[in-house]
């Protein structure tokens, strides 16, 4: 995709926390896979999300969606 292009799709999944996130990051940046990784300053700088281009699909395919327990209850 090109830089100036927008992807269509936005898929919310789930970690177990910031440890995963900064593993994604790391296999994102060893593979050259465009990403981005949120800090939130108010609680300190840590990592509380992960953006992965479309060729990151190699490194999501084994989360889960985001609030599937959530949406089952409800």
């Amino acid at each position: 995709m090109h830089p100036d292009e927008t992807a269509e799709t936005l898929v919310i999944l789930e970690t177990d926390g910031e440890a995963e996130l900064e593993a994604l990051a790391v296999a994102a940046q060893t593979l050259n896979i465009r990403h981005a990784v949120f800090v939130e300053p108010d609680l300190g700088n840590s990592k509380t999300a992960i953006a992965i281009g479309p060729e990151g699909r190699c490194l999501a395919k084994r989360l889960p969606l985001a609030f599937q327990e959530k949406a089952r209850a409800a």
